[in-house]
């Protein structure tokens, strides 16, 4: 029966063949923006007293602030995944992909589940009045055409914050097509273009912030996607290097994502921040390229419920955030013992099981429904 549930929420796709390391990537990003989230929310809103020192408390928060990151390897993951049929096009001489068909598929992919959520929350926010109605019609216009990150710059989205970054995705969607004309050039240049804007995109990023955020800010990481892209179809020969090497790189380069998080350098170090955002853009490749070229890590990451759960993340990326609150605030009124660390993973692990299960009902019911 569980292998029988699996088989029924794998995802489907009828673009190109399924690899399914890639939604073991997901499932990496999802669940560090998940866990993120929750974090964030208790420790804002967890007033119990605890055994713990407050200084493990922190450290056990600080642990958990760099989950943000999991947007950045989400538009890795996209980099990837929107860039392959134009690069196999180009490299390959396949068939060239039909851009109405294109722009139609990502129609039909994104919008239902995202406008379902949007206008449940809506109304959810319009019964509360936790904003002033015009103010929330504001915001709501611009969320349905994805430019609130311009119109209301510095602020997130009211209905659904977490969209900000679908706006970003959008972008990408729209412009990818064109970009991928980077796979006509031969190897050696397209290679140099990509490695030259990831490099460029990386260090400018990271010492000057615009007002807005816009699909420029985070360039560098569609082209890591695209660089991957440029390796899947023209897989490099890799060396025999021992396995222990490899599962030492893996573990290295994970762990490497979340210490280099540039968002919290301070602004009067510019030359750190850059160090971090360009060892935060090598961890994110070496760790992608482990996980798709390398034996040992695309087994980890092509596991079943892995890539289930990765495959259904644009679900539980649209639930999630509203979900903390509704199921947080009265969770926090009891408490599992007097220990921060009991409590915390108690709560966690009712947060993340009930994410589970409403984010394998919507995408059960909505979203699987417009997929293919």
């Amino acid at each position: 029966m569980y292998k029988k549930l699996l088989d029924t929420l794998q995802r489907r796709t009828s673009s190109q063949a399924f690899i399914p390391e890639i939604d073991g990537l997901r499932f990496v990003a999802i669940t560090a923006v998940v866990l993120y989230h929750i974090a964030y929310f208790l420790s804002k809103k967890d007033t119990h007293i605890y055994t713990e020192s407050v200084v493990i408390q922190q450290f056990v928060f600080d642990v958990f602030k760099h989950g943000h990151l999991g947007v950045e390897l989400f538009f890795c993951i996209s980099g990837i995944v929107l860039s392959l049929p134009f690069a196999a096009y180009y490299l390959h001489h396949t068939v060239q992909p039909d851009l109405k068909r294109y722009y139609f598929r990502r129609l039909k992919r994104l919008e239902p589940p995202y406008f379902v959520v949007l206008f449940l929350l809506f109304f959810v926010h319009c019964y509360l009045q936790k904003y002033d109605f015009a103010v929330l019609i504001q915001s709501l216009l611009a969320s349905i055409v994805y430019v609130h990150n311009f119109v209301f710059p510095e602020t997130r989205p009211l209905i659904n914050p977490v969209t900000w970054s679908l706006e970003i995705e959008i972008q990408f969607y729209i412009l990818a097509p064109f970009l991928a004309r980077v796979f006509a050039f031969e190897r050696t240049t397209r290679r140099s273009i990509l490695v030259i804007v990831i490099l460029f995109s990386t260090i400018l990023n990271a010492i000057y912030l615009p007002r807005f955020e816009s699909l420029l800010s985070y360039i560098h990481y569609f082209a890591i996607g695209f660089l991957l892209t440029d390796f899947l179809l023209l897989p490099p020969k890799i060396q025999k290097i021992p396995r222990f090497v490899i599962i030492l790189l893996g573990i290295l380069a994970f762990l490497s994502i979340w210490y280099f998080d540039p968002k919290y350098v301070p602004e009067h170090t510019p030359l750190l921040k850059v160090l971090n955002a360009l060892l935060l853009a090598c961890a994110l490749f070496l760790f992608s390229f482990l996980v798709l070229f390398t034996s040992f890590w695309k087994r980890i990451f092509s596991i079943q419920v892995l890539t289930v759960i990765g495959g259904m993340c644009y679900s539980i990326y649209l639930l999630h955030y509203s979900l903390i609150p509704v199921v947080g605030n009265p969770l926090l009124r009891f408490a599992f013992s007097g220990s921060f660390l009991v409590n915390f993973l108690g709560y966690v692990a009712v947060l993340v099981l009930v994410m589970l299960v409403v984010g394998v009902g919507f995408y059960r019911w909505v979203e699987q429904r417009f997929m293919g």
